[in-house]
């Protein structure tokens, strides 16, 4: 600690020139002026000016005949002019500056020739070599014309290399990772603070709202934090000295599309309407500019309610076999009939929104810009439906709309007050409102959560959720100039709060077997679910907690072809603390909040010549504390909200449908607290990367990355005895003949009967990612531009199995969590994605026929190819499996209330369908008057509809005790028999339809 404290005080210290990067939301320009191939010019003059956003800045070279500017907006419309006495005077045509990218130029002045419009490409490194990390950008003219459904950022995102989406969790993962990713909207954090994450990866941005982004993979500077896996940079547009603006409507039909792989031929899809407008202009001209974007959408669809539980249907999943049901005629009739009449029901669905983003730039001097911009979005939308318009587990019925408003406000300054330094200081204030109503389904069962073998037969959604969390971040960067060096730093300090609202009061019941359910579905007396669970407690809470980081960091031109960059980030979260302490168990009134969170970054580019750069880096990055986590240790005292897991062998155990009314008998409540010396997860990133120009316009970059997390957190249940007892499980072929068997140890015992789960959390945890990836883009020249990339990634840990509250992994073993170790869920072994965007000029002619018919098409697509994910096999049990002992807990083969996974096949041994997609766009400008033209364009998602698995059936094995009701021990009954239709695809689903049938639609724009 006293190390990185010192490296970081000198680096703060140094208040030497910049060759960097550019800092988060802006672009750079940074070069040498020469007197001669070798000698730089000093005390030239170079200005930097752009008449659209009226900027003009001002630099005078070094002794070495360097500048940089930094905090450049990005956009078009650059001029460079370089001056000096004793030499004519060079300036540059309009150029563009990107997102995230530094323009390294190198400019030889003349004596006696003036050069005027010269190409920037012409004086420009070919190649980016003073880049850290890996990171791609996606540029306007990609962002304007790629197809994307919903207009959503998601599908630019996944242009990037090592990037891919997580079937799982519905979420972007960068690099394995699903839920420690940072989406930044000009330099403020929008992402949700409460689970890390919501499906998708942009909130309310869209398309038609962003100018272009910037997606960090891997290595990125010290600036960016918040996250262990990438970051996504996105940029909004501003405003020009010129008045510009489009009105637009994006359209599709209803029986436009194909039917859903699982529909039974049924178009799913209806109509949907998107449309909105853009205006931007100046206000005072050359000082305040303005852009205003206004959308709304409105679409309509089915879902379909579908049950394949293969224990409890037929293969189709159109009927319940009786032979399933080994309890009563009438109680297996019963219960069939309420199943029954919930498979492969049709729901009809809507989703709304509206929102808009508005910016105000002023400048106020040559030396002052301060920006305002504000975004908001107002949602309606059944989260469930989206997701997957054919439920394959249930889970449809009844579900309501949700509501979701989302807003951030942004101020900034930037101030440039010398020549050799520039401040950017920004503020934004998110709020993120997020509401559920309960289900209303219409079910006997009312708002009874029910489960059986995996199905929801019950309310879907039993209670009500809502959370509002409200984000403000204050972030400073300040960056010095002179000679070789460069110094930035920067702080950034945020406070979150969390307001939520839920509590599970309405109680469920999980049910292994049809039988089981029948027993107690029909009244009486019995208990033959697997477990019952109910909360108690107050259910409005609020969960506050603030964040600091401060940085600093140096980049050094050592020498000509060489950049050196050396940087160090600190990170510190102070967290809430419970408000009471069980007063069985001290642990519970205190969270750890640790103050060594130090993140020190290394990277280095060699230019062999102008057309190969060589970079390499190093560097920690840290994951954030999420509300989720947060609320579940301070909840876990069982004081503030009680977690009733109840054993229907208990005496307080609830009948069916009965509920408690009271928290419980002894051993039902869970508790949970942090370990003393609970650390912040992170990882250790390591990259290679070589970048060659192989022609005019084209560059190949080839990356090799290495990660390895450490830290992870995880739970062990300490509550657990260890096993004194070895039980031996047969295992039965589809004939039921012995083909195995597998020898376990048997949880029977807790440390303290009055509780059942005690969580302590920690740091055991691991995880490694290791990718190559190759990326060929070509830049827009002669109508066409092309961007590629393949990955070869693999990703393992021991973090594989389900999550406990949100936040940590439910293991198989809690004594070795290595156990567990295998593929992650986000693992893609390949995935190669090519985009392209061609606007041809087919003739020269200038008749009507090639003004209007023959020139001006657009075509751009994006097709993408990948391997599958990993998905782990499970075993279902029901009841007691050995006479001679009794099980802890009836859900794992081990008896401890585990993840109830196969034990003897593989982590991920199961995987889901490769996916192939073709998304594509064809449109056509219509010239009006010399100032305004319509377009009109047709897009298609998966345009040659091979729809892909995106879930497969993971029952593998069941254990089964077959004993009269009320019966809880017998004869051995410990015996694995296969489940059929193991690893068979129950879903096609695809954010952001919910399916990923061929979609189709058409769009009309005018621009003026």
């Amino acid at each position: 600690m006293k190390d990185a404290t010192r490296v970081f005080i000198l680096s703060l210290a140094c208040a030497w020139a910049s060759w960097g990067q550019s800092v988060a939301g802006s672009g750079a320009v940074t070069g040498l002026i020469l007197e001669s191939p070798e000698d730089g010019l000093p005390d030239a003059t170079v200005t930097m000016s752009n008449a659209k956003l009226g900027i003009e800045r001002e630099a005078v070279t070094t002794d070495d005949g360097a500048f940089y500017m930094t905090a450049l907006p990005p956009g078009d419309g650059y001029r460079l002019l370089v001056a000096r006495k004793g030499f004519a005077k060079w300036e540059s045509s309009d150029f563009e500056v990107a997102v995230g990218q530094t323009r390294k130029i190198s400019i030889q002045m003349d004596k006696e020739k003036q050069l005027v419009n010269v190409s920037i490409d012409s004086v420009t490194s070919p190649v980016e070599s003073n880049q850290t990390g890996v990171n791609t950008w996606a540029d306007p003219t990609q962002v304007r014309l790629l197809p994307s459904s919903q207009r959503r950022l998601d599908s630019l995102v996944l242009l990037a290399p090592t990037v891919t989406w997580d079937n799982a969790s519905n979420r972007i993962a960068i690099r394995g990772e699903a839920a420690s990713n940072s989406f930044l909207v000009d330099g403020i954090a929008t992402t949700p603070g409460y689970s890390g994450a919501r499906t998708g990866i942009a909130g309310a941005m869209t398309q038609d709202n962003t100018q272009e982004l910037r997606v960090l993979t891997a290595n990125f500077p010290a600036e960016y934090g918040r996250a262990m896996g990438g970051v996504v940079d996105a940029v909004t547009p501003t405003g020009s000295n010129n008045f510009h603006g489009n009105v637009f409507d994006y359209y599709r039909g209803g029986g436009w599309n194909a039917p859903d792989r699982f529909s039974g031929g049924k178009d799913l899809l209806g109509k949907r309407n998107q449309g909105g407008a853009n205006v931007s202009g100046p206000i005072l001209k050359n000082e305040v500019f303005f852009f205003g974007n206004f959308e709304s959408m409105t679409d309509h669809f089915d879902a379909i309610n579908r049950i394949t539980a293969p224990t409890l249907t037929d293969s189709t999943g159109n009927t319940i076999p009786a032979s399933n049901c080994t309890a009563t005629a009438a109680q297996c009739a019963a219960a069939i009939k309420f199943i029954q009449s919930q498979m492969n029901v049709v729901a009809p669905f809507s989703q709304h929104w509206i929102g808009g983003l508005g910016r105000v730039d002023y400048r106020a001097t040559e030396a002052n810009a301060i920006n305002l911009e504000f975004n908001l979005r107002n949602a309606e939308s059944p989260e469930e439906a989206r997701r997957q318009l054919v439920a394959p587990d249930g889970g449809i019925l009844g579900i309501r709309s949700s509501t979701e408003d989302t807003r951030y406000v942004r101020l900034g300054w930037n101030a440039t007050p010398t020549t050799s330094s520039v401040n950017e200081l920004r503020a934004g204030l998110v709020e993120d409102r997020y509401a559920e109503p309960p289900s209303q389904a219409g079910l006997s069962t009312g708002n009874l959560a029910i489960t059986v073998a995996g199905a929801t037969v019950g309310a879907a959604h039993p209670y009500a959720t809502s959370l509002d969390e409200r984000r403000i971040q204050l972030v400073d960067n300040l960056t010095l100039t002179a000679g070789t060096h460069t110094v930035r730093v920067g702080g950034d300090l945020s406070k979150t709060r969390d307001n939520l609202n839920s509590l599970n009061t309405t109680g469920a019941y999980t049910y292994p077997t049809l039988t089981a359910f029948a027993q107690d579905f029909s009244g009486g007396t019995t208990k033959s679910y697997t477990s019952f669970a109910q909360q108690f407690g107050t259910a409005a809470q609020g969960v506050g907690y603030k964040e600091m980081n401060i940085y600093g960091q140096d980049t050094w031109k050592a020498i000509r072809k060489l950049d050196l960059t050396i940087g160090v980030r600190w990170d510190k979260a102070f967290l809430p603390q419970p408000s009471y302490a069980n007063t069985n168990y001290y642990q519970t009134g205190a969270i750890a909040s640790p103050n060594i969170s130090v993140a020190p970054r290394a990277s280095l580019a060699y230019s062999f010549n102008d057309n190969t750069v060589v970079r390499a880096g190093y560097g920690f990055f840290y994951t954030p504390y999420t509300g989720q986590f947060l609320a579940a240790l301070l909840n876990g005292n069982g004081l503030t909200q009680t977690s009733a897991l109840v054993s229907p062998y208990q005496t307080t155990a609830p009948v069916f449908p009965k509920i408690l009314t009271f928290p419980g008998s002894a051993g039902s409540a869970n508790l949970m607290w942090a370990g003393d010396k609970l650390r912040d997860p992170h990882n250790a990133q390591a990259t290679l990367a070589i970048e060659r120009r192989i022609a005019a316009g084209t560059t190949v970059t080839l990356s090799i990355i290495n990660v390895h997390a450490t830290k992870l957190w995880t739970g062990l249940d300490t509550n657990l005895t260890a096993p004194v007892k070895t039980e031996t499980y047969p295992i039965d072929n589809a004939s039921g003949a012995a083909v195995g068997s597998y020898t376990t140890p048997i949880y029977t015992n807790k440390n303290d009967a009055k509780y059942a789960h005690i969580y302590t959390v920690g740091n055991s945890g691991s995880a490694t990612y290791n990718a190559g990836s190759i990326e060929v883009r070509r830049q827009m020249r002669r109508g066409l531009g092309v961007q590629g990339s393949y990955t070869w990634s693999r990703a393992t840990g021991t973090n594989t199995g389900p999550l406990v509250n949100g936040s940590f992994p439910l293991v198989s073993t809690p004594v070795d969590l290595t156990t567990d170790k295998g593929l992650l869920p986000t693992d893609r072994r390949q995935r190669a994605v090519v985009n392209w965007t061609w606007q041809p000029t087919l003739t020269h002619d200038d008749s009507w026929a090639a003004r209007y018919l023959i020139n001006g098409w657009q075509l751009s697509g994006i097709a993408s190819v990948a391997s599958g994910q990993p998905v782990t096999p499970t075993v279902l049990l029901s009841g007691n499996q050995f006479s001679v002992l009794t099980m802890a807990y009836y859900n794992s083969l081990n008896g401890s209330g585990g993840w109830a996974r196969v034990p003897f096949e593989n982590v991920g041994s199961l995987t889901t369908d490769s996916q192939r997609s073709f998304d594509f766009r064809l449109g056509r400008p219509i010239p009006i008057t010399e100032r305004v033209h319509a377009a009109v364009a047709f897009e298609a998602y998966n345009l040659f509809n091979m729809q892909r698995i995106t879930a497969v059936n993971t029952l593998a094995y069941t254990a089964v005790t077959t004993l009269p009701p009320g019966v809880v021990s017998g004869p051995y009954s410990g015996v694995l028999k296969p489940a059929p239709g193991v690893g068979t695809g129950i879903s096609a689903a695809a954010f952001p339809d919910g399916t990923s049938a061929r979609r189709l639609q058409l769009s009309l724009r005018v621009v003026f």
